[in-house]
């Protein structure tokens, strides 16, 4: 199911740590600087229904594991954008 704009309304916390995998991973021009993640309200895990805080938790921690921060997210009816950049500890965060 999707929304107007084409995201998905639903997902699993599955699909969104193969994506962080694949985003974050580096490529022929090296790792991005940061990139766009979905993620929507209604998640499951393992195929059970699970609070969207825990399963942010376990995209956080995944996000984390790949050198990516949240730089800030825009909350939306159906979920979150959340826009990432690479950690860098020299740099402030924002």
């Amino acid at each position: 199911m999707t929304g107007q704009d084409g995201r998905s309304r639903r997902g699993t916390v599955e699909e969104l740590l193969r994506r962080i995998e694949n985003l974050a991973r580096p490529g022929d021009n090296g790792p991005p600087e940061g990139f766009e993640l979905w993620v929507p309200q209604r998640l499951t895990l393992r195929g059970q229904v699970i609070p969207f805080d825990v399963a942010i938790v376990v995209v956080l921690d995944a996000l984390l594991e790949k050198d990516f921060v949240p730089a800030s997210y825009s909350e939306e009816e159906d979920g979150r954008l959340y826009l990432t950049q690479r950690f860098d500890p020299l740099q402030p965060l924002g």
